[in-house]
């Protein structure tokens, strides 16, 4: 049986990781915007992709720290299918 200390760090790393996920998500989305735009300078597009680009890996780092991210990285080696 699961007590209760237990269940809720298991319930508060998978949210974490379920927000840092989206995060990415979205952060990956407005980076394709700024890739495709035609109204950004180049140069300005540069410095916001870096700066977009420094947060994806930041929430990636975030949430392949947590206990569910580390057993779906271990099951993406395994079966060779990308869960994130």
């Amino acid at each position: 049986m699961i007590n209760q200390g237990d269940l809720a760090k298991t319930i508060i790393d998978q949210n974490h990781n379920a927000t840092w996920s989206g995060s990415i998500y979205a952060l990956k989305d407005l980076l394709m915007f700024v890739n495709n735009s035609q109204d950004i300078a180049v140069k300005s597009k540069v410095i916001i992709k870096r700066q977009i680009e420094d947060e994806i890996k930041r929430y990636t780092d975030l949430k392949n720290n947590t206990e569910i991210g580390k057993k779906l990285n271990e099951i993406s080696k395994t079966t060779g299918f990308d869960f994130t």
